[in-house]
Formats: C-alpha cells, sequence, structure tokens
C-alpha cells in the first residue's frame, strides 16, 4: 500500500492516487504513534458523530465512522516512518464507506 500512496519520504498521501486504486483509505501523521494509538484517536472521534442528522458536529469524525461501517469485511494498515521521524498510519477498507447521505450503521 505505501508505495502507491505515500511518498515515502515526506509521507503525504497522494489521495488521487489512492482513490483510482483502492475503495477507501483514512490516514493519519504525527508523534511516534502506534496503529494501537491511532485506531483509538479514530474510534474517539465518535463524541463528534450525531447519528441524528448523521454529521459531525465541530470536528472530523470520518476515521470513526469508517472503522464502523456496517459493510466493511476487510481491513489493512500500514504505518511508515517518515525522513522527519513521525509515523504514518494508512488504512484500506473493503468494500468501502463513508457515503454521503448513509448512515455508517
Amino acid at each position: 500500500m505505501g508505495p502507491n500512496f505515500i511518498d515515502l519520504r515526506t509521507c503525504v498521501l497522494e489521495p488521487e492516487k489512492a482513490r483510482l486504486q483502492i475503495g477507501s483509505l483514512t490516514g493519519g501523521q504525527g508523534k511516534q504513534w502506534s496503529p494501537t494509538e491511532a485506531i483509538a484517536a479514530w474510534i474517539a472521534e465518535q463524541k463528534w458523530y450525531n447519528y441524528e442528522n448523521d454529521s459531525c458536529t465541530g470536528e472530523m469524525c470520518s476515521h470513526y465512522t469508517q472503522i464502523v461501517w456496517r459493510t466493511t469485511e476487510r481491513v489493512g494498515c500500514a504505518k511508515i516512518i517518515c525522513d522527519s521521524g513521525d509515523s504514518f498510519i494508512a488504512c484500506e477498507y473493503f468494500p468501502p464507506g463513508n457515503y454521503i447521505g448513509v448512515r455508517p450503521y
């Protein structure tokens, strides 16, 4: 996954390439964090998800909605250490989710 969608030196996600080759991709970059920490942070976005109107209130919650998407059957994640020393963690979901106007569950 990494070489196709992420510049391995700068850890910049190339979303146009990702959209052409996979269903859905979520990622995060920053400190030397572990996949467990990244997923915990994405799940914590639940506090910003409003199920009644299927929207995020004030902050991003699309990582959370993708993680809990009802039809997703497979997930694959990769971690890259950037030249800066930061970590970049990206996950691919299949089948994809996060369709506008459709609740995740």
